[in-house]
């Protein structure tokens, strides 16, 4: 860069000394010399990145929530493979008990559906006074 344009430059920037301890500032200095930039570029990164508008943390949260909602959707889905095996197997194993039991096995069913449902009441307490035991 020319000298007029290196004057220019520093024109528009204005001097700060921050104190730092001397292994950050040997850092500074090895990382500037490997990047071939100067101390203050450097600096004046640094500071741009810090002070930024809070962008990259943003992003960042939007990720993990994107990952996190996710690994929701697989659990809810693990879930519900996990119940519906359940409910089928239940089924099997207690309509083979009723049948056995002799007739009205499908009455009976609905009778205990009821009751694992409901909670044994013949309709479902109003929304926000549930009753210990029951289920929905």
């Amino acid at each position: 860069m020319p000298e007029h344009e290196r004057l220019s430059v520093m024109r528009k920037r204005v001097r700060i000394q921050p104190y730092v301890s001397r292994d950050l500032r040997q850092k500074l200095q090895a990382w500037a010399a490997a990047k071939s930039l100067t101390e203050s570029a450097v600096a004046e990164a640094a500071f741009s990145e810090y002070f930024d508008d809070g962008r990259a943390d943003v992003d960042v949260i939007l990720r993990r929530l994107d990952l996190t909602s996710q690994a929701v959707a697989r659990l809810r889905n693990d879930f519900d493979l996990l119940s519906d095996a359940f409910g089928h197997y239940v089924r099997h194993v207690i309509l083979d008990a009723l049948y056995k039991s002799g007739e009205g096995a499908d009455a009976k069913y609905e009778s205990f559906l009821r009751g694992v449902l409901l909670g044994g009441h013949p309709k479902p307490a109003r929304r926000g006074h549930l009753k210990t035991g029951q289920l929905m």
